[in-house]
């Protein structure tokens, strides 16, 4: 009886699994009731495959986009080879999975509507189906876009070497120091910064395109010449190592990526159903940058902290210790300074020498200064990041800290400004080109 009983329940089942849709479907001269079921089965698995063909390729880029990333902190090289290929694969996948996850949310509310409102919304599916499009066309013509020569804007005056010959020896005197050769145009600016670039630069005198090397007129008055040539030293150091070449080269393909981003985020950003079919590949691209950013700063850190080390060889260490501080605390001065300018504005008065005003202000605020916390501080660059300020001073072996935090007063006389040429004349001139 038992036995009779397992060879009944072993035929049903062989008859249950013929009698599944996989294969009444392969039969041929089906019911028009059955090929119509068949027609959705075939469907719900297509939808299924894809689904998965989506998840399991996004997880490959995952893989991907870290396995790069940790390949390119080995070298910076590597960073800059792998970053622009690999967004422009990037763009084109993802301009293909927003058209793959429109279409299937697309079929999953047509399998929805049709199973449990026996309707169907057609003109929402295609509202669905044109915001796709219009999100991987928009990534089209991100990557179809030529990348357009990054462009730096600052407020300065270009320093020829025929009415500033003494500025102009010293930076060859420095340059031929470091083994290396001096930049091709120097600009002087009331902007809080000291940098070096080859980015293409506007400045008060028109376009620049070559070795760039931007001095702050306001913050050489709070620098002893000593500090100066370690802060130089620091920037034209960059030209040794080549930073200045390769931020030319990423730094447009950096702000490519960003605009395909902001592309994709406005569109996510709709309070509709479509929305839905961009936050994957906004989280894709989101990844990517953070993946890449986490070690261009990482190359940023070492280069920079490096760079210190040029810059402390051509003064001192006790210089390059004193100068970064003043950088840092007197940034804070220079917005207090605006802030007052800006009064002075509305009250109808002009101020004639903006760098002297400054350091009068540094003067009166250098106590109160020193005693903030700017521990964890970083130097503004139009390009660049730089490592915070306590990492750097780490780095120099400048400690006690509190030691050279003392040191960073304003200089009485004997400033850095006295190396440049008839500098009161274009400390004034940059004053009324800022008012005007």
């Amino acid at each position: 009886m038992l036995i009779c009983q397992n060879i009944l329940l072993k035929n049903k089942e062989n008859i249950l699994k013929r009698l599944s849709l996989s294969n009444i479907c392969q039969q041929s001269n089906l019911d028009s009731n059955f090929s119509q079921t068949c027609g959705t089965y075939y469907g719900l698995q297509y939808l299924i495959y894809g689904s998965l063909f989506l998840l399991s390729s996004t997880f490959v880029v995952f893989l991907l986009i870290y396995f790069l990333g940790f390949l390119s902190r080995i070298n910076r090289n590597i960073l800059f080879y792998s970053f622009k290929p690999g967004l422009l694969l990037l763009q084109i996948f993802t301009a293909t999975i927003i058209l793959g996850n429109s279409a299937i949310l697309i079929f999953c509310i047509y399998f929805a509507e049709s199973f449990y409102l026996g309707m169907i919304h057609v003109g929402f599916m295609l509202v669905l189906g044109i915001g796709g499009g219009i999100g991987a066309l928009n990534i089209c013509a991100i990557i179809l876009r030529p990348i357009k020569q990054a462009e730096i804007r600052v407020f300065g005056k270009l320093i020829e070497k025929k009415n500033y010959p003494n500025l102009w020896n010293y930076l060859e005197h420095l340059a031929h120091e470091l083994h290396t050769s001096p930049p091709d145009q120097i600009i002087i600016g009331l902007d809080p910064t000291f940098f070096v670039t080859e980015i293409k630069l506007v400045c008060l005198d028109g376009q620049v395109q070559g070795k760039t090397l931007f001095l702050s007129l306001p913050f050489c008055k709070v620098l002893t010449k000593m500090e100066l040539t370690a802060i130089i030293g620091h920037e034209m150091a960059h030209f040794i190592g080549k930073d200045t070449k390769w931020s030319r080269k990423f730094y447009p393909i950096y702000k490519s990526t960003a605009n395909t981003l902001k592309s994709i985020d406005s569109l996510s950003n709709n309070n509709d159903a479509s929305s839905l079919a961009f936050v994957p590949a906004l989280i894709i691209i989101l990844v990517f940058m953070n993946v890449f950013e986490k070690t261009e700063k990482k190359i940023s850190r070492d280069r920079e902290l490096k760079a210190d080390k040029i810059g402390s060889n051509l003064s001192s260490e006790s210089d390059m210790a004193t100068s970064l501080l003043k950088v840092y605390i007197y940034q804070q001065a220079w917005i207090q300074t605006q802030n007052l300018i800006h009064k002075n504005l509305l009250e109808g008065k002009q101020i004639i020498n903006l760098p002297d005003y400054f350091y009068n202000v540094c003067k009166i605020m250098e106590k109160d200064l020193m005693h903030r916390n700017f521990a964890s501080e970083h130097t503004f660059h139009p390009t660049d990041t730089h490592p915070s300020l306590y990492i750097r001073l780490d780095s120099l072996n400048a400690s006690p800290k509190e030691k050279y935090i003392e040191k960073a007063n304003v200089p009485l006389n004997g400033n850095a400004s006295n190396i440049i040429d008839d500098v009161e004349f274009l400390e004034k001139m940059l004053t009324e080109l800022e008012y005007s």
